[in-house]
């Protein structure tokens, strides 16, 4: 199994699994034009999807969903709540269906969790495949519960939040209120935030954390960069492989 990040931000996310002939797509944050493109780069067609699965629905998680469903008929899947979301925006679909606990795809497992984010009902994604290689998907949530570490414990490939610096943010540019919505227990998370929870998820079998949806503007990717590889040396955890993931470019495919 693998994984490519095609892209992850505060203006789209995109996450591409691959195990043999399978391909998932986890948000669809582009163009579908940008999506089509950047999985061509990787040698993957776009029609080739088994399905798409979607955390929640922002925008840039949902952008190009409107285009897909109207080009091709990918079976389409998010929790209860994020499908209410997309009916109400104009989002719905025949294709659009909720999914609830686990599901099979092709030979891969598909597990939802909840996390704290203010959206209707946002989650992560565990993905479980071959050989007890696993991917955990995390973003766009305002702190880590016990229930997410529970979720995420185990992995093979992790994929993190590391959005704003906190000094950054609150020196930053944006209002008062939009910098209280990113710090709260819905909003974001921080560097220093990922400091403090990685060491509980980092094991003997991990061997890829990627830190994911930096801010560009509360943000630097040599910070969030150095400050999880401090933990990464602090914890011996000098096995694991350690990438940031480009808001306009591919994190190329990682294998599980």
């Amino acid at each position: 199994m693998r994984i490519a990040v095609l892209g992850s931000g505060s203006k789209g996310n995109a996450y591409l699994v691959i195990q043999g002939e399978t391909l998932i797509l986890v948000d669809a944050g582009f163009s579908h034009r940008r999506l089509t493109h950047r999985m061509l780069e990787i040698g993957c067609q776009f029609e080739d999807l088994a399905a798409i699965f979607i955390t929640h629905e922002h925008g840039d998680h949902v952008s190009s969903l409107r285009t897909i469903q109207k080009r091709r008929p990918i079976p389409t899947y998010a929790s209860p709540g994020t499908v209410k979301a997309l009916e109400a925006s104009g989002l719905g679909h025949p294709t659009l269906q909720s999914i609830q606990g686990p599901m099979a795809i092709n030979g891969l497992r598909v597990t939802p969790f909840s996390v704290p984010h203010d959206a209707a009902e946002p989650v992560g994604f565990r993905i479980e495949g071959d050989k007890g290689a696993s991917i955990g998907i995390a973003t766009d949530m305002g702190t880590m519960p016990a229930s997410v570490l529970h979720s995420l414990r185990g992995v093979t490939t992790l994929i993190l939040e590391s959005n704003h610096d906190e000094e950054m943010l609150i020196q930053g540019p944006y209002p008062w209120d939009v910098k209280q919505r990113i710090r709260s227990r819905h909003g974001h998370l921080s560097n220093q935030q990922v400091r403090e929870f990685l060491p509980e998820l980092i094991h003997s079998r991990l061997t890829s954390l990627v830190l994911a949806h930096l801010s560009e503007h509360n943000n630097l990717p040599e910070m969030a960069d150095l400050s999880a590889r401090e933990v990464l040396k602090t914890e011996g955890a000098t096995h694991v492989k350690m990438e940031v993931a480009a808001q306009h470019s591919i994190t190329y495919p990682l294998e599980v």
